[in-house]
């Protein structure tokens, strides 16, 4: 605009330089945001073990003014195949949805704590199927799931369970018993004691709790939640 042009219409200039500023703003804080995303992701990776590096997302505007105050209003993580080892007893995490409110640096340099957390985990079947050595499927009875066996020399059969959340965020399979097949009953025993042990997930953030658990058509569905929840970023949280 020319300078005469200028001075004609003040107002369009004043507006003009605000528009730019926001920009610049706005600019610079999506950078920050992206940064804090990066790292996040980075850090929860080596934490977990991940194939790849997990989806952050950093909600509310500015991020700076969040940065200063030194606390994150809302944080939200979608991670992907969290391994775990099947001789040890646990599950590998399907994937992992976690919404954390709250966030702020711990008094520990390898941790960050949120105020309060939800989390929804998902194992397909195909994933406890490997750690349990069975071919898991869903049931026919609401809540159940079914373990299709071979056993040489002994015979075939499907063993149903009854799937539900336990303490320390364990799964729990009770009611065990022979649905279909021709299994002797010492065969039946031993597919039994399988699911008598609880199996604890792997890789959850200390403070979360497993709240409820539900057998779907792919998978389980479980529901976590807890205040003042500990994400360590430079190591694997604790039930690791």
């Amino acid at each position: 605009m020319p300078l005469a042009a200028a001075r004609r219409h003040p107002v369009l200039v004043a507006a003009a330089t605000l528009v730019a500023l926001a920009l610049g703003v706005t600019g610079a804080d999506r950078a920050v945001a992206q940064h804090i995303q990066h790292c996040t992701a980075d850090a929860f990776q080596q934490a977990t073990g991940t194939p790849r590096a997990p989806q952050v997302t950093i909600d509310g505007f500015p991020v700076l003014s969040q940065v200063v105050a030194g606390r994150l209003n809302h944080v939200g993580i979608t991670a992907h195949g969290i391994p775990a080892a099947p001789a040890d007893g646990r599950l590998p995490v399907t994937r992992l949805d976690l919404d954390l409110t709250g966030v702020r640096r711990s008094g520990d340099e390898q941790a960050a704590r949120a105020d309060s957390a939800k989390a929804g985990a998902f194992l397909s079947y195909d994933d406890l199927s490997s750690a349990l050595g069975l071919g898991i499927t869903v049931g026919d009875r609401p809540g159940c799931v079914d373990a299709q066996v071979l056993l040489p020399l002994v015979g075939a059969g499907t063993v149903t369970a009854k799937v539900s959340a336990g303490a320390a965020n364990t799964i729990v399979f009770t009611a065990a018993h022979l649905a279909a097949g021709d299994l002797p009953d010492a065969g039946t025993q031993l597919l039994a004691k399988i699911f008598d042990q609880p199996i604890p997930l792997h890789n959850i953030p200390q403070g979360l709790h497993l709240d409820a658990l539900r057998a779907s058509a792919s998978g389980l569905e479980a529901q976590l939640a807890g205040d003042n929840v500990t994400f360590r970023t430079g190591a694997p949280p604790a039930g690791a």
